[in-house]
C-alpha cells in the first residue's frame, strides 16, 4: 500500500510512527496545571512557597533576564534526574514561548513531583506585561 499526498509518495515507516506519536500525545493525560503571568506574579509578590523552573539555555537565562527568584534549569538537563528541584514546593516551570516547558512538566510529573504548573506564553507573555526581570 502507498500513501499518496499531494502527489508525493510519504514513507510509510517514518510517516506513521509521528502520527503515532502526536496522536498520542494528544490523548495523553495531561499531568500539569497552566497558569498566566499574572497569577505567577502574585505568588512571587506573595511569598508563597513556589520554585520557578526556567528550562531555556543558560546564556538566554543571563543575559536576557528571567524572573525574580528563577533557577535555570536547561532542558537538556531533563534527560536525567534533576535532584536538585525541591519536591515540597510548588513548580512553576518557563520557557520561550510555553512550549518547551509542557516536555520539562511532563518530566518532572514523572519524577512524581505533585504540583507542576507551566506558565501560558512563556518569557514572552511575561515581558509583554513589562513584568520585572533578573538579569545576571
Amino acid at each position: 500500500m502507498k500513501l499518496i499526498w499531494h502527489k508525493q509518495e510519504l514513507p510509510l515507516e517514518g510517516w506513521w510512527n509521528l502520527t503515532r506519536r502526536y496522536v498520542a500525545a494528544k490523548f495523553r493525560k495531561q499531568t500539569y496545571g497552566v497558569t498566566d503571568s499574572a497569577a505567577v506574579w502574585g505568588m512571587v509578590e506573595s511569598g508563597k512557597n513556589i520554585a520557578i523552573v526556567d528550562c531555556r539555555l543558560a546564556n538566554t537565562y543571563s543575559q536576557f533576564g528571567h524572573i525574580p527568584g528563577a533557577v535555570n534549569y536547561p532542558i537538556t538537563l531533563f534527560e536525567d534526574d534533576c535532584p536538585n528541584i525541591p519536591d515540597e514546593k510548588q513548580l512553576v516551570v518557563v520557557c520561550y514561548f510555553g512550549f518547551v516547558c509542557q516536555l520539562a512538566a511532563r518530566k518532572l510529573v514523572e519524577q512524581d513531583h505533585r504540583d507542576v504548573l507551566i506558565l501560558k506564553g512563556g518569557m514572552d507573555a511575561w515581558n509583554a506585561e513589562d513584568r520585572p526581570l533578573e538579569i545576571g
